[in-house]
């Protein structure tokens, strides 16, 4: 079975932590309100959330202050938060930078065959998608690129130095590690503008996120 990351909202009122009434219950996974969004816990999300040096650090446990998010959960499944694979995490929404994603400031890295990467560079520049398309990648290569993506500690040079060297010594076929500039947009095609749009329901300092696996 499929795990995912679902996302949920509240915002503070006085000193109690509410659903948002503009986010009503949509019974997919959860049937209490609150969800706007979801990924897949296999792809990117361990390093932009959760796990060391995740880019946006959500905290283990439950939230602190009165959450009615937690109270009508563990009344509809008492327990359930006992199990560590549905632990609850949460980040103050103002922590997010969401502003910010569209940006293509995060070093990223990712596996393409040996023919396609000089066509990165020296692994500074934004995604070629187009230039990898007119070099034979398919949309399904795109996708996998897009899948096996996590952040870079530095880039990837591809033409000079030792990395120029390994593209004239592996095959062509040979899967290397190759790295570009990207968005947290472009790394989250499932929620990304969901997130931007929590902030018309007020204060980002008034919001707050919480994520469990479902």
């Amino acid at each position: 079975m499929s795990i995912h990351w679902i996302f949920h909202a509240e915002e503070r009122s006085g000193e109690v932590w509410q659903i948002p009434v503009e986010l009503p219950p949509v019974h997919r996974c959860c049937p209490i309100g609150g969800e706007f969004g979801w990924m897949p816990e296999n792809w990117i999300s361990r390093h932009l959330f959760f796990g060391a040096g995740a880019l946006f650090p959500f905290t283990r446990g439950h939230p602190s202050g009165p959450s009615e998010f937690c109270r009508l959960w563990d009344a509809y499944w008492p327990g359930w938060d006992s199990d560590a694979d549905k632990a609850t995490h949460w980040i103050d929404f103002e922590r997010l930078y969401v502003a910010l994603w569209d940006d293509p400031a995060v070093l990223v890295q990712s596996y393409v065959p040996v023919r396609l990467a000089c066509l990165f560079g020296d692994g500074i520049h934004i995604l070629p998608e187009a230039e990898l398309l007119t070099a034979g990648a398919t949309g399904d290569d795109i996708w996998r690129l897009r899948k096996s993506v996590k952040p870079a500690s530095v880039p990837i040079n591809r033409m000079l130095g030792v990395g120029r060297g390994e593209l004239e010594s592996l095959r062509p076929d040979q899967m290397i590690p190759v790295s570009w500039q990207t968005s947290i947009t472009w790394m989250l095609p499932t929620c990304a503008d969901r997130f931007r749009e929590l902030r018309r329901l007020g204060d980002a300092r008034d919001l707050r996120i919480i994520a469990w696996r479902g």
